[in-house]
Order: structure tokens, then C-alpha cells, then sequence
């Protein structure tokens, strides 16, 4: 489209994770970046986004998971009640099973 042709194709994108494991309990924590450049829908976006999982072996083939996010971006890209945000966050409880 020749309206967008002010808009880059570049894109950055980084994750950093780390996880400690003491016998049937690990904590991890996943850290996350991304700039768009100017090609998103604003024209420019960075996002960062923190994760925070605490996870319980309950047994050798099932585990309890707790999950905690945090995201932050630039721009209101986030929907809440039907309006945009800059901030979102997320608690997940999950139960992993492996067949």
C-alpha cells in the first residue's frame, strides 16, 4: 500500500528465561522485549513482558503450574472492558498431564 510506505520491515525480539529446580518444586522466571520498528499498528511498539512460574511435580508424569504475567507496552495495545490499555496482566492456574 503506498500510504504505508513510511513504515520499516525491521523487528527486534529478545527472551531471557531462568528456572532454579530443587527436587519436585521449580520457580522460573521468563523475561521478554520486542520493538517493532515502525511497522505495527501504531507506527511504533515496545512491549516488555515478565513471567513468574511456580510449578509442583505432583507426580512423574503430572505437575501443578502457577503462572503470573506482567505486560507493559508503549502504546494501548491491550484490551480491557472493551477499551485499550498499556498495562495487562495474567494469572494462570494449569495442570500438566503427560501421556
Amino acid at each position: 500500500y503506498d500510504d504505508l510506505d513510511w513504515r520499516d520491515d525491521d523487528a527486534i525480539a529478545a527472551a531471557i528465561y531462568y528456572q532454579h529446580r530443587w527436587s519436585s518444586v521449580s520457580l522460573a522466571l521468563r523475561q521478554e522485549y520486542f520493538d517493532d520498528g515502525n511497522s505495527g499498528v501504531y507506527g511504533y511498539d515496545q512491549a516488555n513482558v515478565s513471567t513468574l512460574t511456580l510449578t509442583y511435580a505432583v507426580s512423574k508424569n503430572n505437575s501443578l503450574r502457577c503462572e503470573a504475567t506482567y505486560a507493559e507496552s508503549v502504546n494501548p495495545v491491550f484490551k480491557k472492558d472493551h477499551q485499550p490499555e498499556k498495562v495487562q496482566y495474567g494469572l494462570a492456574l494449569q495442570y500438566l498431564m503427560r501421556f
